[in-house]
């Protein structure tokens, strides 16, 4: 159990999710799961960290649903946001406390502009694989989204702090 607890672990589970979510979608659905238990199962709170992948999951379905309201993007085949997309965001979020660790010590400007230019290009890269769609023009898109996708991220971000905070991590950090 102590390897599932390394946070190298952590990210390299998150990448395979990721990338099986990016060349896969719907048919990646077992594998995704069984990723996210598996970080879950590598976490010594594990009820913290399911909070907060459900909370913080449903706040970044909520972003992608507000960028396919608005023509931002769309998903291919899908007239709502897919299953697949809601278990990749529920693997991010079990990197928060693990991978992602070093982020929360940053100040929330840093953190902010870090959100903003680094989530947009992956969603480009999931364009050029057909996995969506893109309605903007890049230099349109990229700032658009990279301020809807830093502010969501960054609510999941202080719900994080409230819930490390709260009942819920006693005696455990992670």
């Amino acid at each position: 159990m102590i390897v599932l607890q390394h946070w190298i672990t952590n990210a390299l589970i998150f990448q395979s999710v990721w990338f099986s979510a990016l060349f896969f979608q719907s048919q990646a659905l077992w594998f995704m799961t069984a990723g996210c238990v598996i970080m879950l199962l590598g976490h010594s709170n594990r009820r913290l960290n399911m909070t907060l992948a459900f909370v913080g999951s449903v706040i970044g379905v909520l972003v992608e649903r507000i960028a396919v309201e608005s023509s931002l993007m769309s998903y291919q085949g899908e007239a709502i946001i897919p299953l697949w997309l809601w278990v990749l965001w529920i693997a991010l979020l079990l990197t928060l406390n693990k991978a992602l660790a070093k982020l929360l010590t940053l100040p929330m400007p840093v953190q902010i502009l870090l959100f903003a230019v680094c989530a947009p290009p992956s969603y480009l890269g999931a364009a050029n694989f057909d996995v969506l769609t893109i309605h903007q023009p890049w230099y349109v898109f990229w700032p658009t989204f990279g301020a809807m996708w830093s502010v969501g991220f960054y609510i999941i971000i202080c719900i994080n702090r409230f819930l490390l905070g709260t009942n819920l991590a006693r005696g455990h950090a992670n």
